[in-house]
């Protein structure tokens, strides 16, 4: 694996490994779940995935490991998912 740095991608898995775990009755939007995933790349000096990008990516990944979501008017809403706490 290559060491991070300016060039590297953040990839979704390893932001999901690092950043979310379940939590029974928690909910995240998508864009809560965006903004905390560029945060996370300019930690590590990750260049972040268009937003779009990001989210199609998530969805998938969603659907694959059997995370509940739901849409709205205005967003996806992930259930049984929080973000850790970096604190």
């Amino acid at each position: 694996m290559a060491e991070p740095g300016i060039h590297t991608v953040g990839r979704v898995t390893s932001y999901a490994a690092a950043r979310l775990v379940a939590r029974t009755g928690a909910t995240l939007t998508a864009e809560a779940i965006t903004l905390d995933y560029q945060r996370w790349c300019a930690e590590f000096s990750y260049v972040p995935l268009r937003d779009g990008v990001f989210r199609d990516e998530l969805r998938r990944l969603a659907y694959r490991i059997g995370m509940k979501s739901e849409a709205n008017d205005a967003d996806t809403i992930y259930r049984d998912v929080t973000i850790v706490s970096t604190e």
